[in-house]
């Protein structure tokens, strides 16, 4: 995330052309939020999408400690990881994140899957909005942050190989 001025984000995991206005006090409203507040000189920003989803990637990647493993292998933040194997399920997000994608219908690579996320999230919000008409913009507007998440949590937070993601 890059701050363009005091009042304006450019955060790449929004497609490019995509603006919202955001208070500040909307920020520490939430219990994991709160322990951050901060005054700031002024009460509300715009996020301006850049859709890059490298820097998304990077930025996410943050979240994911590992440099510490008191364990003989970490996902991330210290957690023990056993070996990957068998069948891995996921739901709820991941689903509907990956079927809103198109990536639920086949076997697809994860080269396959990363491409189609890096253009999906350059593609212009109102390209994206004229696309998928019927989606609400709320939702629409969080599957670039949303499918790169689940990318770089599934690939680097949990070190699925080419081998382990076709399970």
């Amino acid at each position: 995330i890059q701050v363009a001025s005091n009042e304006i984000l450019r955060d790449p995991c929004f497609h490019p052309g995509y603006k919202k206005v955001v208070n500040v006090s909307d920020l520490y409203k939430t219990p994991c939020t709160k322990r951050f507040e901060m005054t700031l000189p002024f009460q509300q920003f715009e996020i301006q999408g850049i859709g890059n989803y490298q820097q998304c990637h990077q930025s996410i990647l943050e979240l994911f400690n590992t440099s510490y493993c008191p364990y003989s292998q970490c996902a991330f933040n210290g957690i023990f990881l056993p070996p990957l194997q068998g069948d891995f399920g996921a739901f709820s997000a991941f689903y509907f994140v990956m079927k809103f994608l198109n990536l639920t219908s086949e076997k697809v690579s994860q080269e396959k899957v990363t491409e189609m996320m890096k253009k999906f999230c350059a593609q212009p919000w109102e390209e994206i909005k004229t696309s998928y008409a019927g989606v609400k913009e709320k939702y629409l507007s969080e599957y670039c942050f949303s499918g790169t998440y689940i990318l770089s949590l599934l690939l680097q937070g949990y070190h699925f190989t080419a081998d382990s993601w076709e399970h």
